[in-house]
C-alpha cells in the first residue's frame, strides 16, 4: 500500500513540475474572474510574481472592457468556443497578442475556468510582413526572380513577366537559361555563377532574349538565400530593364565621340584612343603612324558649288576611307576637310607608305555629287612614334607640320615629318606675331622698281613693291612674310596701306610733271573684302590721284576663285576707272573668255618664261604665243624679269611693249626713283 502511495506521490509531483516548467502559459481563475493558480511561465510572460497574480482577476490582463471578457468566459463554460485571439497587457504595460484556449474544469466540486495562452506577437507581425512583401513583390516596379540552386525558377512576379514577356505560368520550373542570349558567352555566366556561390552575390549588366526573340539589357542584382546553417538554398534576383537607357546612353557617346556629318570620329574620341595606344605601344616596344590629312583645293569646292555639295563630298570621302583602312586603324575627323589616322601594328615603314598609298587611292576616281563630277585630292602629313614625339600633341602637331610641306611641295603628296620643317613653323609663327601691330611701327616702306617702254626704254611706270625692315630681324624678304600674312588674313589691313601709301608717292611726282603709272600688287583675301571697292574708292578720292595711272595687279590664280563674285568686282573696278593687270601669266589656269572677262588691261608675264628665252625652246614659244594672244585681245604685255639684252631683243621682235628687271634697275627706294626718272629727263632734254 505504502508503494501505491509513494508512485502517486511521486507522479503528483512529476505533474507539478510539468505544470510549472514546461506546460504553456497557464492561468486558472473561477466564475468571477479571480485569478487563483498560474504556472511559472505566467508569471514569467506577464512580468507578474505569484502574489501579485492572486490580487488579480483574469479581466485585468486583457484590454477589453470587463464586461466583453465576461462574455467569452460564458461561452467558454458552455463550450461553445474554446480558442481566442485576444490582445493583453503585461505589467510593464506592453501590449501582446495572445493566442488563448479556455475551458472550466471541476476540481473537489468547485467549478474553475482555466486559459492556456500562447504568445503569438511574432508570428502576427510576420504575417503581416509576409503580406506586405507579398505586395511589394508583386507591385514592385523591377522584375524578381527566386530560382534554386541549380537556376529552376521557383516565383516571379509581374514586373519580372512584364520585362520579359513570359507568363508566370511559362516561366515557373523552367531554367533561367531560357532567357539566355548569344550576346552573353558561356564564359560570362559561368563567372556570374561562380561568383556567385563564392560571394553570395552579384551585380552586372545581362543581355536577355524576351519571348518574342528581341534581346534587352538589364541592370541584374542577384544574392544568395541561406538557410539557418549558412547553406544556400535559393538565388533571388532583381533586374532592371536598362535598354532604352542604353540605347540613349549609346546616342550620347555616339554624338559625344562621333562627327556629326561623315559619322567617323570626332578629335576628342581620337585624341583619347591615341593616349591609350601610345602607352600600349609604349609597354610592347611597338611603332605608331600618325596620318594628317587636308584636301586640296576644297575651299574652292565650297565657294564655287556651295557647302551643300561640299558636305556630300566630304561624306563620300569618309566613306572611301574607311573602306581603305584596317579593322584596328582609327580613322577621325578633326573639322573642316581635316582627317587624321592612326595606323597601329607597323612593322617597318613600308607598311606606313604602303598603308598611305592606300589611301591616297581613293582620289584616284571622280566623286559623283548630284549633277557634277568632282576630282580631288589630298595631302598628307605622317609623324612616327617614338621617333617624332612620345605624347598626342607633339604627334599631332608634327604630322600637321608635314601635312603642309606636302601642300607646299605641290599637293596631292604626302611626306614624312622631319625635324627642320619645325624651324619653318616657328619662323612663321615669329612673323605673325611681328605682323600683328606693324603698321604701328613704322616698319614697313616701299620699294619700286621701275617699268620701262621696250621701244625707248624710257621710265613709263613703276610698281610697288613692300618691305620689311624689323628693328630685330632685319630685313625680312617678302617671300617669307607675304605668305604668313595672306594666311592669317593681316593682308587686308596691309594692302591698304600699301595701296594708300603708293598713290600718295605717285601722286607727289605727278605733282612735279612725272606722270608715269604705279603698279600695285592685289591679294585676292582683299578682293573678297565686302568693301574692297569703297576702300579702293576712297584711297583714290583722298590722294587726289587720277584712277587712269593706277595699275591693281591681281595674279592669274585668281581664276580658280568664285568666277562670278570675282568677275563682278572687277567689274567695279573698271568703273572706278583704274586699270587691272594680270601678273605671272602663263602659270596659272586662266583662258581667254576669262582675260575678257576680267577687263584685263595689261598681262606680266612671268620671270620664270622670261629666263629660259632662248635656253629653253618651250619657254620660249610660250612667250611668243602669250605676246600675239594679248595683241589679238588689245592686251598690252609687261616682261617681269629681264636682265639680259638677247631677252630684251628677242621680246621687242615679238612686240612686246613693256619690261621690268634688273637689266634696268632693282628694286630701290624712292628718292633714287625720282632721281632715274628726272636723269631720264635731263637726258631727253639734252638729246
Amino acid at each position: 500500500m505504502r508503494a501505491i502511495e509513494n508512485k502517486l506521490k511521486e507522479s503528483k509531483e512529476l505533474c507539478k513540475s510539468i505544470y510549472e516548467n514546461y506546460l504553456p502559459i497557464f492561468v486558472m481563475y473561477t466564475e468571477d474572474g479571480k485569478i487563483v493558480d498560474v504556472n511559472q511561465a505566467a508569471c514569467s510572460f506577464y512580468k507578474y510574481s505569484r502574489e501579485e497574480f492572486m490580487k488579480l482577476k483574469i479581466t485585468d490582463l486583457n484590454i477589453l472592457p470587463s464586461k466583453k471578457v465576461f462574455e467569452y468566459i460564458e461561452i467558454a463554460k458552455c463550450r461553445k468556443k474554446s480558442h481566442f485571439y485576444f490582445t493583453h497587457k503585461l505589467s510593464t504595460g506592453e501590449i501582446r497578442r495572445v493566442e488563448v484556449y479556455s475551458g472550466s474544469i471541476n476540481i473537489e466540486g468547485k467549478q474553475f475556468l482555466y486559459s492556456i495562452v500562447r504568445d503569438v506577437t511574432q508570428n502576427e507581425k510576420n504575417k503581416k510582413r509576409l503580406i506586405l512583401f507579398e505586395k511589394v513583390f508583386e507591385h514592385s516596379t523591377e522584375g524578381v526572380l527566386i530560382t534554386d540552386m541549380n537556376g529552376n525558377i521557383k516565383l516571379v512576379n509581374s514586373s519580372f513577366c512584364l520585362i520579359t514577356e513570359y507568363s508566370k505560368e511559362e516561366l515557373m520550373g523552367k531554367n533561367i537559361k531560357i532567357l539566355i542570349s548569344e550576346k552573353n558567352d558561356s564564359d560570362f555566366y559561368i563567372n556570374m555563377w561562380n561568383t556567385l556561390k563564392k560571394e553570395g552575390k552579384w551585380r552586372g549588366e545581362i543581355t536577355n532574349r524576351k519571348k518574342n526573340g528581341k534581346v534587352s539589357v538589364v541592370l541584374a542584382n542577384f544574392f544568395s538565400i541561406d538557410d539557418e546553417k549558412d547553406n544556400i538554398n535559393y538565388f533571388a534576383g532583381i533586374i532592371s530593364d536598362i535598354t532604352e537607357n542604353k540605347i540613349k546612353e549609346q546616342k550620347i557617346n555616339y554624338l559625344a565621340f562621333r562627327d556629326s556629318l561623315t559619322g567617323l570620329y570626332n578629335r576628342a574620341y581620337f585624341m583619347e584612343r591615341l593616349s591609350i595606344e601610345i602607352n600600349k605601344a609604349h609597354e610592347n616596344n611597338e611603332i605608331l603612324a600618325v596620318l594628317f590629312m587636308d584636301l586640296d583645293g576644297f575651299k574652292k569646292i565650297n565657294d564655287n558649288l556651295g557647302h551643300s555639295i561640299g558636305d556630300k563630298l566630304l561624306k563620300e570621302v569618309a566613306t572611301r576611307f574607311e573602306k581603305q583602312i584596317r579593322k584596328d586603324d582609327i580613322i577621325s575627323r578633326l573639322g573642316g576637310d581635316e582627317f587624321i589616322i592612326l595606323i597601329k601594328n607597323i612593322i617597318n615603314i613600308e607598311n606606313v607608305v604602303l598603308a598611305v598609298q592606300r589611301i591616297m587611292s581613293v582620289f584616284k576616281y571622280p566623286y559623283l555629287i548630284g549633277e557634277y563630277k568632282i576630282y580631288v585630292s589630298a595631302s598628307i602629313g605622317i609623324s612616327i612614334y617614338p621617333n617624332d614625339g612620345v605624347n598626342s600633341e607633339v604627334l599631332i602637331r608634327n604630322a600637321d607640320i608635314a601635312m603642309y610641306n606636302a601642300k607646299d611641295s605641290g599637293k596631292n603628296k604626302f611626306k614624312f615629318y622631319c625635324p627642320n620643317l619645325n624651324d619653318k613653323i616657328q619662323e612663321e609663327f615669329i612673323l605673325e606675331n611681328n605682323l600683328r601691330d606693324v603698321l604701328n611701327k613704322d616698319e614697313f616702306f616701299l620699294n619700286y622698281q621701275p617699268i620701262v617702254d621696250i621701244n625707248t626704254q624710257k621710265i613709263i611706270g613703276m610698281e610697288a613693291l613692300l618691305r620689311w625692315n624689323h628693328p630685330k630681324l632685319g630685313l625680312i624678304p617678302p617671300d617669307k612674310f607675304i605668305p604668313v600674312a595672306e594666311n592669317s588674313g593681316f593682308i587686308i589691313d596691309i594692302g591698304k596701306w600699301v595701296l594708300k601709301n603708293a598713290c600718295i608717292q605717285a601722286k607727289k611726282m605727278h605733282d612735279l610733271g612725272i606722270n608715269i603709272f604705279i603698279s600695285v600688287n592685289i591679294s585676292v583675301n582683299q578682293l573678297k573684302e565686302e568693301n574692297f571697292i569703297e576702300y579702293v574708292s576712297k584711297i583714290l578720292k583722298e590722294t587726289g590721284i587720277n584712277p587712269k595711272y593706277v595699275d591693281l595687279e591681281i595674279t592669274e590664280s585668281i581664276s580658280m576663285e568664285n568666277i562670278d563674285y570675282i568677275t563682278d568686282v572687277l567689274n567695279k573696278l573698271k568703273y572706278l576707272e583704274v586699270n587691272i593687270s594680270m601678273d605671272d601669266f602663263g602659270t596659272g589656269y586662266s583662258s581667254l573668255g576669262q582675260l575678257k572677262n576680267f577687263y584685263i588691261s595689261k598681262l606680266k608675264i612671268d620671270r620664270s618664261f622670261i629666263k629660259d628665252i632662248y635656253i629653253d625652246s618651250n619657254s620660249t614659244a610660250i612667250v611668243s604665243a602669250i605676246i600675239a594672244m594679248a595683241k589679238n585681245l588689245n592686251i598690252k604685255v609687261v616682261a617681269e624679269g629681264v636682265e639680259a639684252n638677247q631677252q630684251l631683243k628677242f621680246l621687242k621682235d615679238n612686240g612686246c611693249e613693256m619690261a621690268q628687271g634688273y637689266l634696268f634697275s632693282p628694286p630701290v627706294d624712292l628718292q633714287n626713283m625720282e632721281n632715274a626718272i628726272k636723269n631720264q629727263i635731263k637726258k631727253n632734254y639734252a638729246e
